[in-house]
């Protein structure tokens, strides 16, 4: 049983509300419409998503530290939102079936076999669609005139305003609140709140609402304040962390997934994708790409990078309130070979944590240095040694750092490839980062609880101050390609 459901039966143990057997009704009845849904080319069905969606939010509230406090009515709202957000998705297969299928009539025969479209045929096409868009936003209207007469926010109404055919989240809200009695939701306030919870999972209308004081105040009578952004944020975050990376067919279905064209868009950039995941150390949603994507050029590379920055976007929509949950993300990364990139004007950059300041940095490379070499005898050194001298003192962040120059540093001392010999990550690395002589290889190497520093040099040095010299020349080498990388972080922002 997941965290969330184990947190909303101790509630109801202790409260007159009972609330989880409302939502095993709401889970029940929501099997009927999940059952439904159609293969999307990346997933065995509706439900795979939704048992995502479920496991992703657990693990955003509980993770590897203290839970996001979360009262029974929010845990009840969330669980109720996240198997009901995409039932506006319904809706919205039929109308694409039919487009579908009044292109489909003048480009294939009966047999299934192609047939190049002539003048008339396209202009017969565009009539069909103009028409199905028409009928699309009339019924939008419709839809929205019923909210109205029964609850429709000024705020919802403005955010909604504009969209001729609206995102599913829009025909998840009106469904929610119509039919919120046939979906197990029996109290209408409760109702509202699942609807506009399901509704936030679409980044542009969260963004008009947020930047309102709409979702600040939000209070039912009964149940007291709740925090709807919060459960917004989770839902929008988990959501997204499942659609791009977790709905993944296994191998031996993939190629029948593939005879279809428009299937393959999608399910083959998921299948390319490793894992997505939160690491609050560097306050980064990491992504993990197979070496195969990062070595492809064409449409699958910039649509994973339109995704990377999708998820930069919902990041910014809804940083302020992933601060006030104390999950403070702050960028999207990629996370390859144990180098990050980002995404940066349509391409991929060889990036830092965004957490990490570039004082920081310097400061531990150079009192690693010192130590290394001014400490006679020793040769590894504790992590307290080195926080004393670098002036951090947070050792967690302190080996963060140390982890990436590791990383950096073996970057930095690799001698340039031939091109039959690049790896797929190569070409994401910038000049200043390659090394253009192999004359010193620079290693860092941080261990549970210590770590090193080793040069190897050309030559043995002559004399001391020969060895000084050189590893002098190391280190300030070594520090300006890294002053350069802080700058095109940046000038990138």
């Amino acid at each position: 049983m997941s965290y969330l459901r184990k947190r909303l039966q101790e509630f109801d143990q202790g409260s007159a509300l009972k609330l989880y057997p409302s939502f095993q009704t709401v889970e029940q009845l929501a099997q009927r419409w999940i059952s439904a849904m159609p293969d999307d080319g990346a997933s065995h069905s509706g439900l795979t998503h939704i048992q995502n969606v479920e496991r992703i939010c657990n693990d955003i509230i509980k993770g590897d530290r203290q839970a996001i406090p979360l009262n029974q009515v929010e845990i009840f709202i969330l669980l109720c939102s996240i198997y009901l957000h995409d039932i506006g998705r319904m809706y919205k297969n039929r109308y694409k079936s039919r487009k579908r299928e009044a292109v489909d009539d003048y480009l294939f025969d009966e047999d299934g076999t192609y047939i190049a479209p002539k003048a008339r045929s396209l202009q017969k096409i565009e009539r069909a669609i103009d028409a199905l868009t028409q009928e699309i936003a009339k019924d939008t209207q419709e839809k929205k005139a019923a909210i109205t007469e029964k609850h429709l926010d000024q705020n919802i109404k403005d955010a909604l305003d504009g969209e001729a055919d609206p995102h599913h989240a829009f025909y998840s809200y009106y469904y929610i609140l119509m039919h919120h009695n046939e979906m197990g939701l029996f109290d209408e306030h409760i109702a509202q709140q699942v609807a506009l919870v399901s509704l936030l999972h679409e980044r542009k209308i969260a963004d008009k609402l947020l930047s309102t004081m709409f979702l600040d105040n939000v209070c039912v009578e009964r149940f007291g304040p709740l925090r709807i952004a919060w459960l917004g944020a989770i839902l929008a975050l988990a959501d997204e962390m499942d659609i791009s990376y977790h709905r993944t067919l296994p191998e031996f279905l993939i190629k029948d997934l593939f005879a279809s064209q428009t299937a393959t868009k999608k399910a083959d950039l998921r299948q390319q994708i490793v894992g997505c995941t939160i690491d609050l150390t560097s306050r980064s949603l990491l992504v993990f790409p197979s070496e195969k994507l990062l070595s492809k050029k064409g449409v699958l590379l910039q649509k994973f990078i339109e995704d990377l920055q999708n998820k930069m976007s919902l990041i910014k929509t809804w940083w302020p309130i992933y601060k006030q949950m104390d999950l403070e993300i702050r960028a999207c990364r990629v996370s390859f070979n144990g180098h990050l990139f980002k995404s940066v004007e349509g391409n991929l950059r060889l990036a830092l944590e965004p957490n990490l300041a570039q004082y920081k940095l310097l400061n531990v490379i150079n009192a690693m240095f010192r130590l290394r070499f001014g400490v006679f005898g020793k040769s590894y050194f504790s992590w307290q040694m080195l926080s004393n001298e670098s002036g951090i003192h947070d050792i967690e962040q302190l080996k963060m750092i140390a982890r990436r120059l590791e990383r950096l540093s073996g970057l930095w001392s690799r001698p340039l490839r031939d091109e039959a010999e690049q790896h797929p990550s190569d070409p994401l690395i910038p000049e200043y980062f390659k090394n253009n002589n192999d004359k010193f290889i620079l290693r860092i190497v941080p261990m549970d609880g210590e770590w090193t520093l080793n040069i190897v040099l050309p030559e043995k040095p002559s004399n001391q101050k020969s060895n000084d010299n050189q590893v002098e020349t190391v280190k300030t080498q070594f520090v300006t390609a890294l002053k350069s990388l802080f700058e095109e972080e940046a000038d990138n922002g």
